[in-house]
């Protein structure tokens, strides 16, 4: 699934992103939350997030959040 994304650089918004892809969240997000059958088990800066979502995945090889562009 893409993530559909407005940008807006003027406005202060909160935009909500869905997205698999650990590279374009760490690169496009500040704050994050990760859900897990429908409840929120993770809301916090995006490196964190990140870090969670692969611990409780078992991911081997984690990429790295804060290797933002």
């Amino acid at each position: 699934m893409e993530p559909i994304l407005i940008m807006t650089p003027a406005l202060e918004c909160t935009r909500v992103i869905v997205s698999r892809s650990m590279k374009e969240l760490a690169e496009i997000c500040d704050e994050g939350a990760c859900l897990d059958e429908g409840r929120v088990v993770d809301a916090s800066p995006m490196q964190s997030v990140i870090v969670g979502y692969q611990l409780r995945m078992g991911v081997a090889e984690p990429v790295n959040p804060a290797a933002r562009a």
